[in-house]
């Protein structure tokens, strides 16, 4: 991301309905994992400017890396420590080192040449048993400007996500997708942007603050899938979710 997008992002994390709403859903997700303690050791792999983070404090020991100092450096704002400048496809901690390890919207990123390297990574640097919770953006139909603007290579489906676990030994717990409730809408934008505006504006980003009752009813709408989603697995969706274990 661009320096302006760091801001952005900082000013937006903590009230805008997609992060707010995804982080009722990561903790839902890590919340239904067996064996999982307060004491566990929480790696946020590219923690970018590290709201998540700091949520994920109230389950265990946290630590973040992020590649770009300008996120770490809203890290701090946050008071946040048990930081590191690091690569995602090089991580610099020992193997088998924590319990949990949080990957979200990193594997598609431009400066990610392999996400293979990045799963290999975590996996080397997870306990035996020990949970990935990957998150990332969905259907390469939806690809278009905001993407763009936010670095993004590519989206992914849950079955090749699973086939990407499975490759560097993961035993995969769940997959689903999310964001189903509000698919069709957020769809049929993300469509009309790529339609009528890309050639126009092909790096514009969708973050932005907007009318606070519409801010709440999305999330509140985005927020109800989180305690469906320990039972059901969503056909599609705008994200998805995998959980998978160190065998």
């Amino acid at each position: 991301m661009e320096r302006d997008s760091y801001r952005q992002h900082f000013e937006l994390e903590e009230i805008h309905w997609w992060f707010a709403g995804r982080r009722e859903i990561i903790l839902a997700a890590l919340d239904g994992l067996q064996g999982f303690s307060a004491e566990a050791l929480i790696l946020d792999a590219g923690c970018g400017t590290g709201l998540t983070l700091r949520i994920l404090g109230s389950l265990g020991k946290t630590f973040g890396f992020d590649f770009k100092e300008e996120a770490l450096r809203f890290c701090r704002k946050r008071d946040l420590e048990r930081l590191v400048r690091a690569d995602a496809q090089r991580m610099p901690f020992k193997k088998q080192a924590f319990d949990v390890v949080v990957i979200l919207d990193v594997l598609s990123h431009q400066s990610i040449e392999s996400d293979l390297d990045v799963l290999r990574n975590s996996y080397q640097i997870l306990k035996k048993n020990g949970f990935l919770l990957v998150c990332e953006s969905a259907f390469n139909f939806l690809f278009g400007p905001h993407d763009r603007a936010l670095h993004v290579r590519e989206r992914y489906t849950c079955r090749g996500m699973r086939k990407r676990l499975s490759h560097v030994g993961f035993e995969v717990m769940k997959s689903t997708y999310f964001n189903f409730f509000l698919f069709l809408p957020v769809a049929g934008y993300k469509l009309w942007d790529k339609l009528f505006h890309a050639k126009k504006q092909p790096y514009l980003s969708h973050l932005y603050e907007m009318n606070e009752k519409l801010n709440s009813l999305l999330f509140r709408i985005m927020r109800a899938e989180a305690p469906l989603l320990r039972h059901v697995r969503f056909p599609f969706g705008s994200s998805l979710l995998c959980i998978a274990k160190k065998k």
